[in-house]
């Protein structure tokens, strides 16, 4: 037999580059219409990935890609938490 895993791959809202899951941040919006960023990864509801990079975030939030994704109107505080999730992955200061 193969030891061939299945790895899901994931589309970035922001670059549109195509990463296994592990590597990319989940943002949710379950069915009591709470958004949030879902670190286990394993929450259900409409989501939509983007990269641990601060480019891609700024890339998604100029274009407003994750209100699209979600359907949503105001994204601005899920923004906000990405860009320090980002930063921080990154070391960068925002």
């Amino acid at each position: 037999m193969s030891d061939n895993k299945y790895l899901p791959f994931r589309t970035c809202i922001g670059c549109g580059k195509k990463c296994d899951k592990s590597s990319l941040i989940k943002i949710v919006k379950n069915k009591n219409g709470e958004v949030f960023v879902d670190a286990d990864k394993n929450t259900f509801g409409r989501g939509a990935y983007v990269c641990k990079n601060i480019q891609c975030v700024l890339k998604a939030e100029k274009k407003k890609r994750l209100a699209r994704a979600l359907k949503l109107d105001d994204c601005g505080k899920i923004y906000e938490k990405l860009k320090c999730i980002a930063g921080d992955e990154n070391g960068q200061d925002i």
